[in-house]
């Protein structure tokens, strides 16, 4: 809700019924249980963003929450005064104000016994923003990590008083300037804090592998390798599962290193390289070469699908850079827009310039959101 202030009631009401729908709105589904009769006024707080939500919660009275296995994205839980009983996978414990929490997550049924005065931080954590995280903090890129998966008692009281510091700096953060004007650097910044916290500090089983040294060399050449071949053969059919196996790495790791890297899953790096030879033989080609003849030649099998790629890149139609063309070097043409901007922040080196050892330093193809990070060894 980007409107709101995080004082501002996202929720507010003595009504059962609409507590448990306004509330499924925020979270998922669940049904609410109350554990005496009598009125009671119940009040969430906070504020959505793209990622990760924050809410205080206070419900005024003792209830019984059941929730189904949430869907994408963890709850981590901490209460600020009272206390609770949880039972999730398998466990059941008790959390107390400011001392202990908890991590609900998508591989189970969460029962919740609230107490009366009980207040609760709930961080909204999305699954796939974490896991993008954890894979660019892994050290080892043939690593074949299990599945990511957390703990549900948080017991650590780093972990728990870093949650609680880092909510509530969002919170001010999000007081002082409104949800929609929060500078997206600082967010990102205190986001990615947040998710630390949680892969860093609490207990999961991807832990020991984010906080271990390992040597990543010679996986980091290979990395390097697969990028070089798909140079070399941007023009003809590839399979990424068959290129991971020609570079000795499972397709996992293959995946894991050119996120690391290029910011770019390989088969997306891979339409950057041959969009980028695409542009340039349009920009050189004579008369008689048609859009098709190109695209096919680059393995772009789909018309349409090409041209809605290339003006995604190059900001038009590749009709438009085939009939403006020179028949000219392409090294000599004029960049498209889009690539001038980037062309302007960093230095222009082709990915042809890529030598067999790797050892040469190079650049991902034009259009990829950042720089790789080349160490060669």
């Amino acid at each position: 809700m980007r409107g709101e202030r995080v004082g501002a009631a996202l929720v507010e009401t003595s009504d059962l019924g609409e507590l448990v729908e306004q509330v499924n709105g925020l979270m998922s589904a669940h049904t609410v249980t109350p554990g005496r009769t009598g009125a009671f006024t119940a009040s969430v707080k906070g504020f959505q963003r793209p990622g990760l939500s924050v809410f205080r919660m206070n419900y005024g009275m003792p209830v019984r929450l059941r929730a189904a296995p949430l869907t994408d994205y963890l709850a981590v839980c901490v209460p600020l005064r009272g206390s609770m009983a949880v039972r999730h996978k398998g466990m059941s414990f008790r959390v107390d104000g400011r001392r202990t929490g908890f991590v609900g997550t998508p591989d189970d049924e969460l029962v919740m016994d609230w107490d009366e005065g009980l207040e609760l931080l709930v961080m909204r954590v999305e699954l796939c923003e974490l896991r993008k995280l954890a894979t660019r903090m892994l050290t080892a890129e043939d690593a074949e990590p299990e599945r990511l998966r957390f703990d549900p008692l948080m017991d650590s009281p780093a972990a728990t008083t870093a949650v609680i510091s880092q909510a509530t700096l969002l919170e001010q953060l999000v007081e002082v300037t409104g949800a929609g004007a929060v500078n997206p650097l600082a967010e990102a910044h205190l986001r990615e804090a947040v998710m630390g916290t949680l892969l860093l500090a609490h207990d999961n089983t991807w832990r020991r592998l984010l906080t271990t040294r390992r040597t990543v060399s010679a996986a980091r050449s290979r990395v390097h390798q697969a990028a070089e071949l798909m140079a070399a053969r941007a023009g003809d059919p590839l399979s990424i599962g068959h290129l991971a196996k020609e570079v000795g790495l499972s397709s996992r790791a293959l995946y894991n290193g050119f996120v690391r890297e290029f910011d770019a899953a390989p088969k997306r790096y891979l339409t950057g390289l041959r969009l980028e030879r695409a542009h340039r033989e349009l920009l050189a080609a004579g008369p008689g070469l048609r859009v098709l003849d190109i695209a096919h030649r680059w393995g772009f099998t789909n018309a349409g699908r090409f041209a809605a790629a290339y003006r995604e890149r190059y900001g038009q139609a590749p009709t438009t850079t085939l009939t403006a063309g020179s028949g000219g070097d392409p090294d000599d043409a004029a960049p498209s827009p889009i690539d001038s901007a980037r062309l302007s922040e960093r230095p222009r080196v082709s990915i042809d310039q890529l030598g067999v050892d790797g050892s040469v330093r190079a650049e991902a193809p034009a259009g990829l959101s950042r720089s790789p990070r080349w160490s060669a060894s």
